[in-house]
């Protein structure tokens, strides 16, 4: 069983002493070393270029004036280990890590519409589909009349 591990800031691709902004990330699986990773994500190895061998969760800390935010940025899970609760540990430990620092709500980047697994699983995790864009339409009913348009969907948690 493999369990979730905060490693810090991410290094960059170009630099790999220096980092990314101020993305965070939490790895599960082994921590696969620089020289050994990819450079770019292929089709079936996202997890290795982002530093774990089974997969990764990256965040960000943001302000917006007085109200500060998690921003969940990305999350990848190797096709090999998916539909195993790897990704639903990731969120409960990015959770958890939010959590301790009183950071009162978690936003999500845009989750493509054909990505049902992870739509599902945001839901099932108790995380609340917002509109930011003109079309006010749940996820749902929105891939029944669009089910050839791609568009992001966002989600928001409050954890304290």
């Amino acid at each position: 069983m493999f369990e979730p591990r905060y490693i810090g800031k991410r290094p960059s691709v170009v630099n790999p002493r220096g980092h990314v902004d101020n993305i965070e990330r939490i790895i599960i699986g082994e921590e696969i070393p620089q020289r050994c990773r990819l450079t770019w994500p292929g089709d079936n190895s996202i997890a290795q270029w982002i530093s774990g061998d089974v997969g990764f969760l990256d965040f960000e800390e943001c302000k917006d004036g007085k109200i500060t935010f998690a921003y969940l940025r990305l999350i990848g899970i190797e096709p090999a280990y998916r539909r195993q609760g790897h990704a639903t540990r990731l969120l409960r430990e990015f959770e958890r890590i939010i959590t301790s620092r009183h950071i009162p709500r978690i936003l999500t980047s845009g989750i493509k519409i054909k990505n049902k697994a992870m739509l599902l699983l945001m839901e099932t995790l108790q995380y609340q589909e917002f509109f930011i864009d003109k079309c006010p339409v749940p996820w749902r009913k929105y891939k029944k009349s669009h089910p050839l348009h791609i568009k992001d969907v966002f989600f928001e948690k409050y954890v304290l």
